[in-house]
């Protein structure tokens, strides 16, 4: 399944959506989503993570700081054609 996570670590459906998360799930922070990988990163490791580089930037990190691959918008689309079930 392909798991979006577009909304801060504060919001309670984010956080329901990643305890479903199964191993193989594919997990991607995308816009708010990005802060899980700086305040929630442990709730994270172990799982199939990805984080939107254009989002990441935009909220003034540096590439080389973020805990997980980054990847461009198509990617993304590749990533999120190639899981067949989505959550959002």
């Amino acid at each position: 399944m392909f798991i979006l996570l577009k909304y801060g670590p504060e919001n309670p459906a984010e956080a329901w959506k990643l305890q479903a998360a199964k191993g193989d799930d594919q997990i991607v922070l995308i816009q708010n989503g990005v802060f899980w990988a700086v305040s929630e990163k442990a709730a994270l490791e172990g799982k199939n993570v990805a984080v939107v580089k254009a989002d990441w930037l935009a909220r003034g990190y540096a590439e080389e700081a973020c805990p997980f691959p980054l990847v461009d918008y198509t990617q993304f689309v590749e990533l999120l054609e190639a899981n067949p079930k989505t959550m959002s």
